[in-house]
């Protein structure tokens, strides 16, 4: 059964809501929204309402941001969805705007003890950590003050230890530098469904030894 838009606030600035279904996806759009991304934006949009709307360029129809926002609301059924319609002068001008801001998020940090602080905040009021879309161990680690290294933090130990052949790898892991984390730590890595796991513990045991 579809919800009643009036039960879904919308908070955000909009040109006009548009039916759900007449909302068109753009077929080239190369970011792909797991079942699980969208089961988490759909209860944030369910419990917090409408903070975004969904870009829809006027040239081509399609949408440009707000894939995942679609999907969320695909799968809460409802009826109708906020669309800020956006002018480009170009299709090249679309797909990189399309493009950027998928991939402009993924250079966000994170100041673990500030999230720490924010998360304990959260806890403390009993509001409903799920809406925060970090997992329960990722919670729980950051309470516990298992934040992400800075910049300067990996610099160091690279430095110290003089092995990049898996900093990519590295760089995508929570990573502490004490070395009575490392119990914690170990046990984090095999939480994560990583195929170099095992490589990334031998070297941490070895840098921290």
């Amino acid at each position: 059964m579809a919800l009643d838009m009036s039960k879904i606030a919308v908070h955000c600035a909009y040109d006009k809501m548009i039916e759900t279904g007449k909302l068109v996806p753009n077929p080239a759009n190369p970011n792909q929204h797991p079942e699980k991304q969208v089961t988490k934006l759909a209860a944030l949009i369910k419990y917090h309402g409408w903070r975004h709307p969904i870009t829809v360029s006027k040239k081509s129809g399609f949408i440009v941001s707000g894939h995942c926002r679609l999907q969320a609301a695909q799968a809460l059924e409802l009826k109708e969805c906020p669309v800020d319609y956006q002018d480009f002068e170009s299709e090249a001008e679309e797909y990189a705007v399309m493009i950027a801001d998928n991939v402009v998020q993924e250079f966000a940090e994170i100041d673990g003890l500030k999230m720490a602080d924010i998360l304990a905040g959260l806890d403390k009021f009993n509001y409903p950590m799920e809406l925060t879309a970090l997992e329960p161990f990722q919670i729980e680690d950051y309470i516990d003050g298992f934040g992400m290294p800075t910049d300067e933090d990996w610099a160091a130990a690279f430095e110290r230890n003089g092995d990049t052949s898996i900093v990519d790898d590295l760089q995508q892991i929570t990573f502490v530098l004490q070395k009575d984390m490392m119990g914690k730590l170990i046990g984090y890595l095999k939480k994560l469904n990583k195929n170099k796991n095992e490589a990334i513990v031998k070297w941490l045991e070895m840098s921290l030894s």
